[in-house]
């Protein structure tokens, strides 16, 4: 599995492309899943393709992470989504570390499919379905 290591930082590229190291490719649609570290004091940047959404989760640790010059800051179990982003409002997701321990995460990013899908529920509740881009 390719990784970006530099400055503080190790990046697993699971899945498609982050910083020009490409890994295998999605066999259905393009995404991208990076598995990451992050060092207190340091950071490490993703761009986006137009498009494309992304879905961030903190697995340990504290961060701060800048997508479209929105800020927002995780703690660990928490996770943040951002839909569709553009040239327009900046395609550059940021995530630095400025606490004392490391920082995990993980981030998905492909573009939205917007099918419909159908979940089949429990005998306590009813079928339903729903659009995947809502």
């Amino acid at each position: 599995m390719p990784i970006i290591e530099g400055n503080g930082t190790r990046v697993r590229v699971v899945l498609g492309e982050s910083n020009g190291v490409t890994s295998q490719q999605s066999p259905a649609i393009p995404m991208t899943i990076l598995d990451g570290r992050i060092d207190s004091g340091s950071f490490c940047a993703h761009l986006l393709n137009d498009g494309e959404s992304t879905w961030l989760y903190a697995v340990k640790g504290e961060s701060t992470v800048i997508v479209g010059g929105r800020k927002v800051r995780l703690s660990s179990g928490q996770s943040n989504a951002v839909s569709e982003v553009s040239s327009a409002i900046g395609r550059e997701i940021h995530i630095s570390n400025r606490e004392d321990e490391s920082v995990h995460f993980v981030l998905f990013a492909a573009k939205p499919i917007n099918e419909t899908y159908v979940q089949k529920r429990t005998a306590h509740h009813e079928h339903g379905s729903r659009n995947c881009a809502s």
